[in-house]
């Protein structure tokens, strides 16, 4: 299946186009700075770091981290779809997968608790921040492993 996706016309347009690997690319990494930064103040301001921010500042930020989650998931599958054998069996790439379905999850329950008006164990967001750096720095691997 894997080798049928990588020679799909769409991934072969991704693979051999000048233009395309490149722009997928930062549309990913604005969409992991859109959803990333949204957590992580999010996260930081739980820990107890921004103290004097209003709560009310993060209310609109689901659909914003929401859209990012949309255009990461596009762009990701395009991208993995022009090196599918490769990264399949990468670990940085599998460490990066993991961590975005665990940070993603985090954030989830972060989501549901505030929502509730929970308690919010620290370890929660400290979770969620971890991660989501462990996702970044295992992306970035991908290109030396």
């Amino acid at each position: 299946m894997l080798v049928w996706l990588e020679s799909s016309s769409v991934a072969s347009w991704v693979s051999l186009s000048l233009w395309a690997y490149p722009a997928l690319l930062t549309v990913h990494i604005f969409g992991l700075a859109l959803v990333v930064g949204l957590y992580a103040l999010r996260d930081f301001r739980l820990i107890g770091f921004f103290a004097g921010t209003n709560a009310s500042l993060f209310e609109g930020t689901n659909l914003l981290s929401s859209f990012g989650i949309a255009v990461n998931l596009v762009s990701g599958f395009l991208l993995f779809s022009s090196q599918a054998t490769f990264l399949i069996s990468s670990i940085p790439f599998l460490v990066k997968i993991s961590c975005v379905a665990l940070g993603l999850a985090c954030s989830g329950v972060i989501g549901v608790r505030q929502k509730n008006g929970l308690n919010m164990p620290r370890y929660y967001p400290a979770a969620s921040l971890f991660f989501w750096a462990t996702a970044i720095i295992s992306g970035r691997l991908i290109a030396y492993f």
